[in-house]
């Protein structure tokens, strides 16, 4: 599939920004749901209000201490992972340190610069979800539809595929444990109110650690099936064991009861499923895992669209690589394989970090995402306000234009100002750990009006219903294009008139109006609000990030359409083409970085720069 061919609909949900591969598999069947910050009006005195986004200063980048290697901090390192990684401190550009404050983390131990991969890692164990089955290889993650030979599938379970003959018999002993189970996979799920994939990749666990080796063939960055050794990666590359899984933080203490027993309940079944040579693990033991694949599993993605998933594994090295809401790292898959690559310069003794979740969503929201599906308190400089420059200081300010509410001051309704978060308390406290619940009130930048929680809590709240309900039309079969995009506006002037032109539910609001504008072929429209769209993104997400990709090809065509669609000065033609070429330069540029110059969406990127313009 090329570039252009996966934004011909810009998004179809609120959740653009969202690194593909980057979701948890819920636990249970009840699955988890983003929720919007609730803000909770405490009756407390407080001798000090502050704004934390005033009071946010450089702070000078401090080079690490080298980790030690005694066998202590080795297991707070992460243990055979870290015995791993320092007996080849040659080979990688990082290493593992640990801090009370955030755990354990990757140091950068050299400089870096965008486009250079630090890390590749094989997935162990890993799967194709269940909607991809029947169109992903499941040993070497082939896409059939890149295939000219014919899918070999299992009649059985009628769940496992492969792209060839080959890849079938590498997988036969691992499937010969695994297909019982797979025949009456749905009904465990069903009984036990959890999530099938979940079932499957604990399956496949247990199969693993009985003896049976996961076959390793995986295709490269064309998407073909690589026929290179491993050992053409060994300056980067780390395949995982059984033990180094063993070692990774499950957090199964924080699930509740209820959850707990539907687990064990999966569990139980899912042993006594198996062959008595493949159960491998007791109960417990499976819960753990499971919680383990929860909190830590990354999704793997097509080769040819890295926008879509088609499958999760776990990474216990790349596991170490902490979230970080203003990330200096992407990963990105090649097959089962999961690749880190620098988006921005990194300088020795850096903590390199990737996202796990939006970006385009304040504090609190981020806060709570990671806290509900990973099982950690964000403690990145941007969720603490800790910028070490000032590029950095002016990017963790837009934070507060995210849950920006218009002034509602009555007795001066020119007012065009916006409430600011003030909180109690002192600047340190800002700097070492910010509760999210602290008692903050809100004054306008321009008149000093005073707002409360819940004034504001309103104003949101009416917005986002209203967000909602437009966005359940323009999802539904029945309404037509010109019906969802006057709900959509309608929308959009409602939050606009209510929010900072910069909140998160505006910026929402331009995905769905973008494609409406397509379909009613009112290009000037969907140039504008592209245009918009691309000038937010800039402002909060990292320049070099993968979903800016559609943002930048949709900006371009957005130019071919409307020069298309009516006569225009030359003038005007002249900085349309301009425009597009700096789109099409931007993405090209985005797809080196984040994907490497060999990948497929990169070389169709490169195609589309070098097509003559069309107008």
């Amino acid at each position: 599939m090329s570039a252009s061919a996966t934004t011909e609909k810009v998004i179809e949900n609120g959740s653009a920004d969202v690194p593909a591969g980057a979701g948890a598999v819920a636990a249970t069947g009840v699955q988890a749901v983003k929720k919007k910050n609730k803000r909770k009006k405490k009756k407390k005195k407080a001798k000090k209000w502050f704004c934390p986004y005033d009071t946010m200063s450089v702070e000078k980048p401090t080079l690490k201490a080298e980790a030690s290697s005694g066998s202590e901090d080795m297991e707070k390192l992460g243990g055979s992972v870290a015995r791993k990684i320092a007996a080849r401190s040659a080979d990688f550009a990082y290493r593992i340190d640990f801090e009370p404050r955030i755990g354990r983390h990757a140091v950068a131990t050299t400089d870096l610069q965008p486009g250079a991969v630090v890390h590749k890692e094989q997935a162990y164990p890993w799967i194709v979800d269940t909607e991809h089955a029947a169109q992903v290889c499941h040993v070497c993650a082939k896409e059939f539809a890149l295939s000219p030979a014919q899918p070999v599938s299992c009649g059985n379970c009628k769940m496992a595929s492969y792209c060839s003959k080959e890849c079938s018999q590498l997988a036969a002993d691992l499937h010969a444990g695994e297909c019982a189970v797979l025949q009456m996979i749905d009904k465990l799920g069903q009984e036990a109110n959890t999530n099938v994939d979940l079932l499957r990749i604990a399956l496949r666990m247990m199969v693993l650690k009985s003896g049976v080796r996961q076959p390793r063939r995986s295709t490269d960055a064309t998407g073909d099936v690589d026929s290179k050794s491993e050992d053409a990666d060994s300056s980067v590359f780390f395949e995982p064991s059984a033990q180094d899984v063993a070692e990774m933080i499950s957090h199964v203490e924080e699930f509740d009861a209820e959850q707990t027993a539907q687990l064990q309940l999966a569990a139980r079944s899912l042993i006594e499923a198996l062959p008595e040579k493949y159960r491998s693990m007791d109960a417990d033991a499976v819960v753990e895992f499971m919680s383990k694949v929860n909190a830590n599993c990354h999704g793997i993605t097509l080769t040819s669209n890295p926008n879509t998933t088609i499958g999760l594994g776990l990474y216990p090295l790349s596991a170490l690589f902490n979230s970080s809401c203003f990330p200096n790292c992407v990963f990105v898959s090649e097959g089962a394989k999961l690749v880190f690559r620098i988006i921005r310069p990194v300088q020795a003794g850096e903590e390199l970090c990737a996202s796990y979740i939006g970006l385009y969503q304040n504090r609190n929201q981020r806060r709570h995402e990671l806290k509900t599906t990973k099982r950690f308190t964000c403690m990145c400089r941007r969720c603490t306000w800790r910028p070490t420059s000032k590029n950095e200081l002016e990017h963790f300010k837009q934070d507060e234009f995210l849950e920006g509410v218009r002034c509602m001051n009555a007795d001066d309704s020119s007012c065009e100002g916006f409430y600011r978060r003030h909180m109690f308390g002192t600047v340190a406290s800002v700097s070492n750990d910010v509760d999210d619940e602290s008692p903050v009130k809100w004054v306008c930048s321009k008149c000093g009006h005073e707002a409360s929680d819940g004034e504001l809590l309103a104003v949101e709240s009416k917005c986002a219903h209203a967000y909602q309900q437009a966005l359940q039309m323009y999802e539904s079969e029945s309404a037509t294009a010109a019906a969802k995009l006057k709900a959509m506006r309608q929308t959009l002037a409602l939050c606009e008139k209510h929010l900072h032109p910069r909140h998160e539910t505006v910026y929402y609001s331009y995905m769905p109006i973008i494609n409406c504008c397509s379909s009613v072929r009112d290009y000037k429209a969907k140039l504008d609000y592209c245009r918009r769209l691309v000038a937010a993104a800039d402002l909060v997400l990292p320049r070099n990030f993968v979903p800016m990709v559609n943002y930048v090809v949709g900006l371009a065509m957005a130019t071919e359409e409307y020069a298309a669609s009516r006569r225009l000065p030359k003038s005007v033609l002249a900085r349309l083409r301009q425009e597009r070429l700096d789109a099409l330069r931007r993405n090209v540029e985005i797809c080196e970085v984040c994907l490497g110059v060999d990948h497929r969406f990169t070389a169709a990127a490169r195609d589309r720069l070098n097509e003559p313009s069309p107008f």
